[in-house]
């Protein structure tokens, strides 16, 4: 079976976002609605061949849960939770692809000391900030990164 040029898949996640935070900055505000078992497997399924394939599940993930209108703390932690199980569900496929060789975990090295920075800059964020601005967040970094998927998978033209 032949894969999808990476091209391909990046910009259809990043064209799928662009769209998903225009329509949702667009159109009238609706309620929340609760995620469905059907949608959270159909969602779910994206989210992890974005992440393994073109390194883009957050685009799926926050386009099923950010409409759900959860409560801030549990969406982060969703969120979390979701992508410390993908990536630990990787690390057998990508060992067996070559795909944990030096060049790699010695840039996971190098960036280890800033995980608890990380840490602590999310924490004081959900601490601090109102449930309305982690959703402009949620959205405008959502709309920005598929800017950039968008703009990635136009080089292939260019």
């Amino acid at each position: 079976m032949a894969r999808a040029p990476d091209w391909l898949l990046t910009g259809f996640v990043g064209l799928a976002s662009v769209l998903f935070c225009l329509h949702h900055w667009f159109t009238p505000p609706v309620p929340a609605r609760a995620g469905g078992l059907g949608q959270g497997t159909l969602w779910g399924i994206f989210t992890g061949l974005f992440s393994t394939t073109v390194h883009a599940g957050g685009a799926p993930a926050s386009m099923y849960l950010l409409p759900q209108q959860l409560e801030k703390r549990l969406l982060i932690g969703t969120m979390a939770m979701l992508f410390g199980l993908i990536n630990l569900m990787k690390l057998v496929p990508y060992a067996l692809l070559g795909e944990l060789n030096a060049g790699n975990m010695q840039t996971s090295l190098v960036l280890v000391p800033l995980v608890p920075l990380g840490v602590w800059i999310g924490v004081w964020l959900i601490k601090t900030a109102s449930q309305q601005l982690i959703y402009r967040l949620c959205y405008g970094l959502l709309f920005l990164s598929g800017l950039h998927f968008l703009q990635r998978s136009l080089q292939v033209w260019w």
